[in-house]
């Protein structure tokens, strides 16, 4: 349970991406539930979520700001504009999702700082990574809004970071329109299958079983 006022959405519209805050605790604390759960064997993983900012436009770091050239390189051109048609990919990819503004996930020094935040994750004991809304950030064959800078958010991330060969991550995909799944499982390494996970929940809930029902992953 979250400490403090707030509610769990809060954690899905970030102002940074820096390690601690006051609901979820510090950084030593977090370093301190690593060192915890390796004497168990357990695996930490982060749940990241580069894909947007919060709508409080004044709650974003100035410090991120300023890292990735100013307000108009951090989002997207169109990235305060609502998504209205999910089957285009490059709305998908570059427009708000629920009001919350896009971030330009492919400005190389936006990288370069979520990049910084993902290594001192996992100097802190990490050992994977969920990417929030990931089917929201683009695969380097999707349209490009910006045709200098290249859709190499994922390679970046999966190849960039320390420990790369041993860390775990896997993408939230929504299936549904233009979903791309197995696009995704490549590119990063693992995905969810939403509606997969949905139809094993009904058998497990109905008690019918039937493999049949299952095979279309």
């Amino acid at each position: 349970r979250p400490m403090g006022e707030g509610k769990w959405y809060y954690h899905y519209q970030p102002t940074d991406w820096t390690i601690g805050n006051y609901q979820l605790g510090t950084e030593d604390e977090f370093k301190a539930m690593c060192d915890e759960a390796d004497k168990f064997g357990i695996k930490i993983i982060v749940d990241v979520v580069p894909n947007h900012t919060t709508t409080s436009a004044g709650a974003v770091s100035e410090n991120l700001i300023n890292a990735v050239g100013g307000e108009d390189k951090l989002y997207h051109k169109n990235g305060k504009k609502d998504i209205t048609n999910y089957s285009n990919r490059l709305e998908c990819t570059t427009g708000a999702m629920g009001g919350l503004p896009d971030v330009n996930t492919e400005n190389p020094d936006f990288q370069n700082y979520f990049i910084k935040y993902l290594n001192q994750c996992i100097a802190d004991g990490a050992d994977g990574f969920r990417y929030d809304t990931a089917k929201h950030i683009a695969l380097s064959d999707d349209p490009q809004e910006d045709s200098s800078l290249k859709n190499n958010f994922w390679e970046s991330v999966t190849t960039k970071i320390d420990k790369a060969d041993s860390i775990f991550n896997y993408g939230e995909v929504l299936q549904g329109d233009n979903d791309r799944v197995a696009d995704y499982i490549k590119a990063i390494g693992h995905t969810t299958a939403s509606s997969y996970g949905s139809a094993l929940r009904s058998s497990l809930s109905t008690g019918k079983l039937n493999a049949e029902n299952l095979s279309d992953l």
